[in-house]
């Protein structure tokens, strides 16, 4: 059974290209990369002209992906500390 994956990515070309990188890496076949404009409030056009948005990266694996049970902000909060990556 595939499994699907849908992500955002800075709008950024080193970002992007690494985020890929990292996919493949996985051993997930990337299926689409399309960038999208920023998202507008009500009321501020005035960003409609900066340009920037994000990517979304589809990709797809073939193993099944198994979800973690939601954990209460703190607690993977610590966790990321502990990995250094917080």
């Amino acid at each position: 059974m595939l499994r699907h994956t849908v992500e955002t990515c800075a709008d950024d070309l080193t970002v992007l290209q690494e985020r890929l990188d990292a996919v493949a890496e996985t051993g997930a076949r990337i299926v689409s990369v399309v960038w999208q404009p920023r998202r507008l409030d009500e009321g501020d056009q005035s960003a409609a002209l900066d340009g920037r948005g994000s990517f979304v990266i589809v990709a797809e694996r073939a193993e099944a992906s198994v979800l973690r049970e939601r954990q209460p902000l703190g607690e993977a909060f610590d966790e990321l500390v502990e990995a250094g990556r917080a």
